[in-house]
């Protein structure tokens, strides 16, 4: 149900009045890159946007029990005063510690405003809450409504924690506003404060069947909740929506009411009634935004348009109309290309100025000078080896080697350098969220043609080889099609299939019977220069498999944020037991039952299971065995990416199995060996 409740009778506002803004700024680590800039930004604006009779307070905050009042209800008509501020934004807008909401809103709460003035808080965060629990942030700001008119949240960047930001503008009836930098950030800041509500409150009857009521207010859209069939709105108000989310499309609406039903619907991630309003609106560039939206990025654009096609009819229908647009359910993703790439044999170009690469994990620092790796200058590219997935996490990654030399400290063997070479993670992916807008690269001329349903720019060929630069920005990172494969069957055969693999692949290698030495790390080494100048090597981090030097520390946490994973767990398979025992143990119980007797001991399923794959490989020859063991490698990178489609989907596609957060099945190994499969999506911390 939709019901239009006009309030255009109710209006008893004659005058504005002055406004105490309230400012509550993030400088956690992770805001240390753009803070400077919102320094500069807050002092060339406040006193721009806000009207002369109002104040300003600034608070700061970080981790628990950091936060303190910057200044507190400065006038801004009184210039003198305003210039003296600056010194105090410089001073305490500085990065620091982890992030923590309750102490500051507490804080906000504690000042004495001017009571002749509404007050108007906004709260900016680019982080997760990592001191509190959600309960007691979510009862902290149900509170703020004694005090504040009106409230703003202003979610920065793609790693805060939208889904709480979000339920706590809900609580107050305030806004929650995204912006992707420091250019988005300046807009909405001026908007926020400039846009802020000057009128009293009203208290409106609506149906109490609603969840919600929804409202345009100047720039802005609100969302506010219905409490016992009653809302809060501002008195100069003209009209509000009241929404009945299980029955809203009931009645045929007009193009107007659905874009506000269809932004209502992408706020509050109702998938089902999305695409029931991309439906009946039939908007060919709405829908191809949201077909292929899964990620933070991809949702907020298609947020952003849907919220311009609200307050402009000039952003509606941009692409023309279609009622029977059908979503491109096979768009090609960001991972089909990255596979095609590596499988091209693709070169990564580093250094070009294309190469828009975020570093996503913590520096190493060394302890000592020596030794050092020094990158060939022979090797201008690198090498696009393959691609790894997290099996619990929406990442991926290219891993690339780079040769070089690496300098060594001094040492009896006369050694200075040694020729090796270092391997590195380019994360691409990191939560769903693209880390690079851009790929260049080079390779073959043959290659690019199967490459054309990509995105790309040829910038220069020459003796069969392209470079080329593959714009990933609007390209998604996965597609409808893929969502649909995701079933609890295909999971489960999946991990199924990836636990089967791992007990097939230790038999296999105990079988091997041209295993190389015992140690494998130095076997070139010593060869090269001798055993003790090898173990010398080892020592220090240079080994066969390139070098990895020792003695490095992480570099010092910033901050924290909240990821979501997917958490599989398979009874009886979290560990395989030696295959040496279990074949052991099986002779000793055929020994025992032999003419009747029983034996005491029994195999339990994966000790069951070692021995049908040991049955399978015994007797074959080496070069047998090798084979197989070549082409589990393939099988386990297939596996890999099949079990990454299903972490995509059910972390960033909206997508579960059941209404609990725990999911349990049965997995079938063979038609006597079964077992239970349980899985969780849960939040973790990662440091940063």
């Amino acid at each position: 149900m939709f019901e239009v409740i006009q309030l255009g009778d109710m209006k008893t506002a004659t005058t504005k009045s002055a406004a105490n803004h309230i400012y509550i700024a993030d400088v956690s680590g992770s805001m240390y890159a753009d803070l400077p800039k919102i320094r500069q930004h807050l002092k060339n604006i406040i006193s721009v946007v806000a009207q002369p009779e109002d104040t300003f307070t600034l608070i700061w905050f970080s981790g628990k029990g950091q936060c303190g009042v910057v200044f507190e209800n400065v006038l801004l008509s009184d210039l003198n005063t305003v210039q003296l501020l600056h010194a105090a934004i410089d001073k305490w807008l500085r990065p620091m510690g982890m992030t923590g909401f309750i102490d500051p809103i507490n804080l906000s709460k504690t000042i004495a405003y001017d009571p002749t003035k509404l007050n108007n808080l906004v709260m900016l965060t680019d982080g997760y809450d990592n001191t509190s629990n959600r309960a007691d942030i979510l009862k902290t700001v149900a509170d703020m409504k004694s005090v504040f008119h009106s409230v703003t949240f202003i979610e920065y960047g793609y790693y805060a924690d939208r889904e709480l930001l979000a339920k706590m503008a809900e609580q107050v009836g305030g806004l929650h506003i995204f912006a992707e930098g420091y250019t988005q950030y300046e807009k909405v800041f001026s908007d926020t404060i400039s846009g802020a509500i000057r009128v009293n409150n009203i208290s409106v009857d609506v149906n109490k069947k609603a969840k919600h009521c929804i409202f345009t207010y100047g720039t802005q859209i609100r969302i506010v909740p219905v409490i016992d069939g009653k809302v809060t709105v501002p008195e100069d108000t003209q009209k509000i929506y009241s929404v009945v989310p299980k029955d809203v499309l009931s009645k045929q609406l007009s193009a107007e009411h659905l874009y506000l039903v269809l932004y209502y619907a992408a706020k509050t991630e109702n998938d089902e009634l999305v695409w029931k309003c991309l439906e009946a609106l039939g908007d060919v560039a709405m829908v191809e935004l949201y077909q292929n939206a899964f990620t933070k990025q991809e949702l907020s654009t298609f947020e952003s348009a849907v919220e311009r096609a609200v307050l402009n009819e000039r952003e509606r229908f941009v692409k023309g109309r279609d009622l029977s647009a059908v979503p491109d359910k096979n768009a090609p993703t960001v991972i089909d290309l990255l596979s095609s790439l590596a499988a091209s044999n693709a070169e990564l170009v580093t250094s070009s100025e294309y190469w828009d690469y975020e570093k996503t994990s913590r520096e190493r620092v060394a302890t000592e000078d020596l030794p050092k790796f020094v990158p060939s200058p022979m090797q201008a590219n690198v090498p696009l080896h393959s691609l790894v997935y997290n099996s619990s996490r929406p990442n991926v990654s290219i891993l690339t080697t780079r040769d070089g030399v690496v300098q060594l400290p001094e040492n009896k063997f006369r050694l200075k350098s040694v020729p090796s070479f270092i391997t590195r993670n380019y994360t691409i992916i990191r939560d769903g969220i693209k880390n690079v807008s851009k790929l260049p690269v080079v390779l073959g001329e043959m290659q690019m043609l199967a490459l054309t349903h990509f995105d790309f720019e040829v910038i220069h060929s020459d003796n069969g080889k392209v470079f080329a630069v593959f714009d990933i920005s609007k390209m998604p990172v996965i597609n409808r099609r893929s969502l649909e494969q995701v079933t609890a069957e295909y999971v489960s055969r999946v991990i199924r299939d990836i636990q089967m693999l791992a007990v097939s692949n230790k038999v296999l290698k105990f079988y091997l019977k041209n295993q190389m030495a015992e140690n494998s790390k130095t076997v070139k080494m010593v060869e090269k220069y001798g055993v003790d100048a090898a173990e010398w090597l080892s020592s220090i981090g240079v080994r066969d498999y390139g070098f990895n030097a020792v003695g490095t520390t992480s570099g010092e946490v910033s901050d924290e944020y909240q990821a979501i994973e997917l958490e599989y767990k398979v009874k009886g398979m979290s560990s395989i037991p030696a295959i040496d025992a279990t074949l052991k143990k099986r002779d000793e119980i055929k020994a025992a039952e032999k003419d009747g007797g029983k034996s005491k001991k029994t195999l339990n399923m994966v000790e069951q299971l070692i021995c049908m794959h040991a049955d399978s490989y015994m007797g074959l020859s080496n070069d047998e065995l090798q084979t197989l063991s070549n082409n589990a490698i393939n099988t386990k990178r297939a596996l890999e990416r099949r079990l990454a489609d299903c972490v995509f989907a059910l972390i960033l596609g909206r997508k579960w199995f059941g209404d609990d957060e725990v999911y349990t099945t049965t997995i079938q190994f063979t038609n006597s060996l079964s077992t239970e499969l349980t899985l969780t999506k849960v939040r973790k911390t990662v440091k940063i």
